[in-house]
């Protein structure tokens, strides 16, 4: 399975690079009206002599031309070197070239050669890389475009030591949740003179991380953080490199900086975890000392089966610790005769807090509205809690006045993951993601496994606090019988930037197959998605929390082919001709 998903994914890679080819092809060369000087950073420790030479060119080449490349030699103990770069020096005046006596790390050497740059934006290359020759350019024309950004970054491309073998990198815009717990945004980065010096300069003592340390620590000073989504950086992987041969200094030093993030932040950190790739990681917060949660349990309407609600119910009741406790809301007719013998309500009653059942799920908010509780937390009848902290997950994840909602992850029988989030615009209208990816299986790529912001999560398992249903419920703009309430709730809270949160270490399991036939148009479904359609239109085809080079058509995460966008066309358009129809 491993090596068809290696084929496929190689595939898709080279069908993107045509893709990308016939596209340069037909596109103009847009030159910016604006001439800011960008110091390139380039710290240096014995290099390879060839990949030294193709990292100068790949700068000297640039179409943007208002630039300064500083140099700054650790002390390389080949003297080869220095004579060429001092070459370089010799054949342009915009480089410049310092060497330190003594060997110091690549933080430090990155500081002295900021302190001896000129730019009004600054950009950071390794050694051995290389920029795309319309990096700076593109760059520019950003800086032109969103005028407060002064952080930038990029994507990339993944070049193997093996010849012919490379991969685009597929970023999602900026979610500082993502990068605590892993640094996705490596390459290339570029930021304004101003916000650097605001920041207090590049600092030392997080070798091994310190690209990490300096994004967390620039997420304090602006919030004019923005995702270019071109591939402007060609990053060559190497098992010589310092991540490959020191890992664990690297992982320490990101501790370091998490920590210092949690702190600047008032976060109330307990431990941070690894998470589940190398150099991912997972923060545990302390929470308040009580919570009263409501469970509320749905229906499609098809599953009935009231031995599947026991089982959930039970193991809830064995998961929630002593200090919380739980409400539950179950549909009318579990109560029912037909039920009566296989459900034990006197038995449960005598085991819960509070046991109460309603009569519809069009009536389901009012009911809701009726009862008292810290949060909420929807949950489809068919899914059982996998992991024992799985509340406490959610609940210390919610603890941000900038949270709107969290939803657990859920995987099936045979571990792999079915769903993490509702994706817009995934086969031309709504559909979930999770490409039936075990975690063990699974490359950091997928965006799966790792906690994210998302853009809309499904009823089935939607968590959200007393304080937030209440304020937004109220002010609901449309009525929705059942289906897609949770696609719009989800949209108004990112109308005021509430954040809707994945967690990963909050894991249900089921055996459902059909849980999210609701997402897909149908005659059950059609007069609820055209509602939502009226309300949000075009916003509900375009995911700002999704890489706009990322499949839509079922294959998340993967690049999109040379057919992607003429296929999804004829999607889409006939979903919008059911949606229009009157």
């Amino acid at each position: 399975m491993n090596l068809v998903r290696k084929i496929i994914y190689l595939y898709f890679q080279y069908s993107f690079y045509l893709r990308n080819y016939f596209h340069q092809i037909n596109k103009k060369n847009k030159i910016p009206s604006i001439n800011p000087l960008i110091s390139i950073l380039v710290p240096i420790y014995n290099t390879d002599k060839n990949q030294l030479k193709q990292m100068l060119e790949s700068v000297i080449n640039q179409k943007y031309k208002s630039w300064e490349l500083i140099l700054w030699d650790d002390a390389s103990p080949d003297s080869s070197i220095e004579k060429t770069l001092k070459n370089y020096v010799l054949k342009d005046s915009r480089i410049y070239y310092f060497k330190s006596k003594l060997n110091s790390g690549i933080a430090k050497t990155t500081k002295l050669a900021f302190e001896k740059s000129k730019g009004d934006y600054i950009t950071f290359l390794d050694h051995d890389d290389t920029l795309d020759d319309k990096s700076l350019q593109s760059i520019v024309i950003h800086i032109e475009k969103n005028k407060k950004s002064d952080f930038i970054y990029s994507d990339e491309i993944y070049n193997s030591s093996r010849f012919g073998i490379f991969s685009y990198s597929i970023k999602t815009p900026f979610s500082l949740t993502k990068l605590i717990s892993n640094n996705y945004i490596c390459h290339q980065v570029t930021v304004s003179r101003n916000l650097l010096k605001k920041m207090g300069g590049y600092r030392e003592g997080f070798d091994g991380s310190q690209d990490h340390e300096f994004a967390l620590r620039a997420s304090r000073f602006t919030n004019h953080i923005t995702f270019l989504p071109k591939h402007l950086y060609n990053w060559r992987l190497q098992k010589s490199s310092f991540s490959h041969k020191k890992k664990q200094i690297c992982i320490d030093s990101s501790h370091k900086a998490i920590r210092e993030q949690c702190l600047a932040t008032n976060q109330k950190l307990i431990s941070i975890k690894d998470g589940y790739y190398p150099f991912t990681y997972h923060i545990q917060n302390k929470t308040d000392t009580k919570s009263n949660i409501l469970i509320v349990y749905l229906t499609d309407g098809v599953i009935k089966n009231s031995n599947k609600l026991q089982n959930s119910i039970s193991k809830i009741l064995k998961t929630i610790n002593k200090i919380n406790t739980a409400n539950f809301l179950i549909p009318q007719f579990f109560k029912s005769n037909s039920f009566s013998k296989r459900f034990d309500i006197g038995n449960f009653n005598s085991n819960l807090n509070n046991l109460n059942f309603y009569n519809s799920n069009e009536n389901l908010h009012v009911e809701i509205s009726n009862t008292n509780f810290d949060h909420i937390l929807f949950l489809h009848s068919s899914l059982e809690p996998l992991n024992d902290d799985w509340l406490y997950e959610l609940i210390q994840m919610s603890n941000g006045s900038d949270i709107g909602a969290i939803t657990p992850v859920i995987i099936n029988s045979n571990k792999e993951l079915i769903y993490s989030s509702i994706l817009l615009g995934k086969n031309g209208f709504l559909d979930k993601t999770g490409n039936k990816l075990n975690r063990f299986e699974s490359k950091i790529w997928s965006n799966e496994w790792i906690e994210k912001e998302v853009s809309a999560i499904s009823k089935n398992s939607f968590f959200v606090s007393r304080k937030i249903w209440n304020k937004f419920n109220k002010i609901k703009k449309v009525n929705f019988s059942y289906n897609y309430w949770d696609v719009d709730f989800s949209l108004r809270l990112q109308e005021v930037n509430l954040k809707i949160l994945s967690n990963p270490f909050s894991i249900f399991s089921t055996d459902q197959h059909s849980l999210f036939q609701y997402l897909k148009l149908s005659n059950e479904t059609i007069l609820d998605a055209k509602s939502l359609y009226k309300q949000w239109g075009n916003k509900l085809f375009s995911d700002h929390n999704y890489s706009p080079h990322a499949n839509l058509l079922g294959l998340d995460m993967y690049p999109r082919g040379v057919l992607h966008d003429w296929i999804y066309k004829s999607k889409n358009n006939k979903i919008l001709k059911l949606l229009n129809k009157s």
